[in-house]
């Protein structure tokens, strides 16, 4: 196979490249020099008198020289103009200049001014004449501005003299010499140059040709984009610290400094602070992904700007509260209609990508007499916003002085609360259910309990609401979930029969994608069978349809094997619908139904209907809060043979659940069925 030749670019082309580039060095260096020669002329004598100008022209290589006696009339205003013009224009070019050399940087080392005062670079020619240069730039521009500021001719002469004997550097005025054929007078047009006296001026400035030109040019452009991106750095500074990163919206800091603003003495009545509060965004968290509580907020808060009214003013705080300040003249009759205004916008769901959300809000309002400060004012309507909150009569709560007091009392149980769970104060108490026709225990319910070291027994519906509130409803549900797999893993080593147990979960719990996975592992790890837990699911939680995340939850809990219990059954607005999305195994009907069942017949009706449609479904039924034994002999007229309440027991420790089991199959055998257990 024939080898192809290696091609090489010839020798005399080399050449012909470096002499090329020699040629056109060398020819820039000369024009460079012929170009400034032209303006050479030195001053000799003071300007305003008789003096003799020296002056040099050298052009295409034509030398002339000589002298000629001429007054140079600088108090005339127009050649003074000139003078002024030429003097400002060389002041700019200066400054750029200097900038420029300051902050440029060879070969991406130090800047070069710094190179002047390094030990290696301070007998270098070049870095010598670049300092001379700058030393000489920045005292010419020091004498310009005394030269501007004087006048006349006597100390106009003197900057002049001064400006001649720097070292280095001339101050040269070209003149033109022109003769007008009416007076002969001569004129002279002044042109300032700013020139070097060095042997090595060609180089010099066909160097500071090339810095200017790939350097200097280039370094103003980045100086130039470097304040472009400051100015913005600081605009999205200023964005971060006042706007809602998420909604755009002024954030708290805004608020205050517009609060500020607004608040003056004497202007009661005038003013309205609403704060909302979505509690569907405190129970958004933990949906489908990261994005869709900021897509949610987005929609919210297009909403309240869309529906807004003038003088209206809108900040995001954050934790899905939003606070609307009405700075137009408002008075107490008003805000009712505003009130009702916010309830009609969000009374219809809201579409946050496939899905449609019904919105949960309460408000606290307040209207601010001016003699507060910002942060009184955000206070008064924050206390009254968290008294709707845990209001169960109204949503929407005007400020009062003492709810001070119940929001400190409420920020202390808060407190209390984290501490009571870290020390396992919180502890699960169990409350038997039985069968009718048996007589046998069927199952247990864990109810959470609170005996506080100080406060002694607190109710559940104290602290359940603000540890859902406080995000501390996963850490309860794991210590339930905890609690009732060590009781069932004890029954049966104790030999107690007990098929099920049931827990409750909070909304947050049920929406957490992880749940089913969570429940899983826990039974796994103590070889506990999902058909021995009971997920009890309030009957009247809200959900929009099949893709909201409780429902896919509780769905995927249900083939899984879990027990899917309907609690409270009776009391929402959805029972049917509840049945079918939630693929219930039981319902469990409200003690509303069954308290004087015995006694009144309308109760035994709506029982009975809901017997007929469960058995209909295949569904098992249990009765709540069954608490007489005529109760319970009303139930077995209508066929509810399955109950719970404190007709058996009240929910007891753990501890005490093995003694009531042997004491109560030893009062109630096996033939008369359950009986009240005292515990």
């Amino acid at each position: 196979m024939r080898r192809s030749a290696k091609r090489t670019v010839p020798n005399y082309v080399i050449a012909l490249i470096v002499l090329s580039a020699f040629m056109i060095t060398l020819y820039g260096m000369l024009i460079t020099r012929l170009e400034h020669a032209r303006y050479y002329t030195f001053i000799n004598e003071s300007i305003g008198q008789q003096v003799e100008v020296t002056y040099r022209i050298i052009a295409k290589g034509e030398r002339l020289s000589g002298s000629e006696n001429l007054r140079v009339p600088f108090s005339n205003r127009s050649v003074r103009n000139e003078l002024e013009t030429d003097v400002r224009l060389l002041q700019s070019r200066l400054s750029t200049l200097l900038e420029g050399i300051r902050h440029t940087q060879i070969h991406g080392t130090m800047p070069l001014a710094d190179r002047f005062f390094a030990e290696d670079h301070a007998t270098s020619t070049f870095t010598r004449d670049i300092g001379l240069l700058m030393n000489g730039m920045e005292e010419f521009t020091t004498l310009t501005d005394t030269l501007l500021a004087a006048t006349d001719d006597a100390t106009l002469s003197q900057v002049l003299k001064r400006m001649s004997a720097l070292r280095d550097w001339q101050l040269s005025p070209v003149i033109q010499r022109t003769r007008t054929a009416a007076s002969g007078e001569i004129r002279a047009a002044h042109r300032l140059a700013l020139t070097i006296d060095s042997v090595n001026v060609g180089i010099t400035l066909f160097m500071l040709f090339l810095m200017g030109r790939y350097f200097f040019g280039p370094l103003a452009n980045r100086v130039t984009e470097q304040e472009d991106h400051i100015s913005k750095v600081e605009a999205e500074i200023e964005r971060s610290t006042n706007r809602d990163p998420i909604t755009g919206l002024p954030n708290e800091r805004a608020l205050l400094r517009h609060l500020e603003a607004l608040l003056t003495p004497g202007s009661s009545g005038s003013s309205l602070a609403i704060l909302i509060h979505f509690q569907t965004l405190t129970h958004s968290r933990l949906l489908l992904d990261g994005t869709f509580t900021s897509d949610l907020l987005n929609v919210l808060a297009e909403r309240l700007q869309q529906n807004g009214h003038a003088g209206q003013y809108l900040a995001h705080l954050g934790q899905g509260q939003f606070i609307l300040l009405r700075d137009n003249e408002v008075q107490a009759t008003d805000i009712p209609g505003c009130i009702t205004r916010l309830e009609e916008d969000f009374a219809t769901p809201i579409a946050v990508k496939a899905h449609r959300i019904q919105v949960r809000l309460s408000t606290g309002f307040y209207c601010p007499d001016g003699s507060e400060t910002p942060d009184e004012v955000l206070a008064n309507v924050q206390a009254a916003q968290d008294s709707a909150f845990r209001s169960s009569d109204s949503r929407h709560q005007r400020f009062a002085p003492e709810m001070h007091v119940r929001r400190r009392e409420q920020k202390t149980l808060a407190q209390e609360l984290k501490k009571g769970l870290e020390n396992g104060e919180l502890r699960a108490h169990f409350q038997p259910q039985a069968n009718l026709r048996t007589g046998r225990i069927t199952g247990f319910e864990a109810l959470v309990r609170w005996y506080h070291p100080t406060r002694g027994f607190l109710s559940p519906g104290l602290f359940l609401p603000l540890a859902e509130e406080l995000g501390l409803d996963d850490l309860l549900g794991e210590a339930m979930l905890e609690q009732g797999i060590r009781a069932l893993r004890s029954w049966d080593e104790q030999g107690h029969n007990i098929a099920q147990l049931g827990l409750n979960f909070s909304r947050t719990q049920l929406q957490n994608r992880k749940l089913p996975d969570i429940l899983k592992w826990a039974l796994e790890r103590d070889s506990i069978t999902p058909d021995r837990i009971a997920v009890e699911v309030l009957e009247n939680i809200h959900v929009e349809d099949d893709n909201d995340p409780i429902v896919r939850n509780v769905r995927a809990l249900s083939a899984a094997g879990f027990r899917i219990d309907l609690d409270d059954f009776g009391t929402g607005s959805a029972s049917i619908t509840g049945l079918r999305r939630f693929h219930a195994h039981r319902i469990k009907i409200d003690r509303s139904f069954i308290a004087d069942i015995d006694k009144r017949s309308d109760n035994q009706q709506m029982v009975s209907i809901m017997l007929h449609m469960a058995r209909n479904l295949g569904l098992e039924v249990l009765a709540e809060g069954v608490e007489t034994e005529a109760e319970i002999a009303a139930l077995r007229s209508i066929g509810c043979y399955s109950i719970q309440g404190y007709v058996l027991a009240k929910p007891m420790p753990f501890e005490e659940t093995g003694d009531w089991l042997h004491t109560y199959r030893a009062q109630s055998g096996n033939s008369r069925g359950p009986r009240s257990v005292a515990v």
